[in-house]
């Protein structure tokens, strides 16, 4: 077999590889999972029951947040500092039936506990 000829089969096989391993490649995404898939709802594990006429309404310790204000009998908003971590009443939102906290990291002071 001359020089030329095996240089010809050489790339005749590295072409017939990679053509060989792209087909491989495909067929690995093709039979792949997908990666954002929807997931199916959730089953509930174990016994399930209507357990609606078993609720009982606590209203000392509901809170709908339907007023103008945090209720402040019901929430403490201004909690001493624990070790990093620093609780501020401004970060305290009610609005729209929720209670919105803001988490904003800044350098601060500690106070006295």
């Amino acid at each position: 077999m001359e020089r030329a000829e095996r240089a010809e089969l050489h790339h005749n096989l590295f072409h017939e590889f990679l053509i060989l391993k792209f087909l491989i490649f495909i067929a690995v995404i093709a039979l792949s999972p997908p990666a954002f898939s929807i997931a199916a709802d959730p089953v509930p594990f174990g016994e399930t029951t209507d357990a609606a006429d078993q609720w009982k309404l606590m209203a000392g310790q509901s809170d709908e947040f339907d007023g103008d204000d945090v209720d402040r009998s019901k929430w403490n908003i201004d909690t001493d500092d624990f070790g990093v971590w620093s609780w501020e009443p401004e970060n305290v939102v009610q609005k729209s039936g929720s209670m919105h906290l803001r988490l904003i990291p800044k350098d601060h002071t500690r106070r006295a506990t």
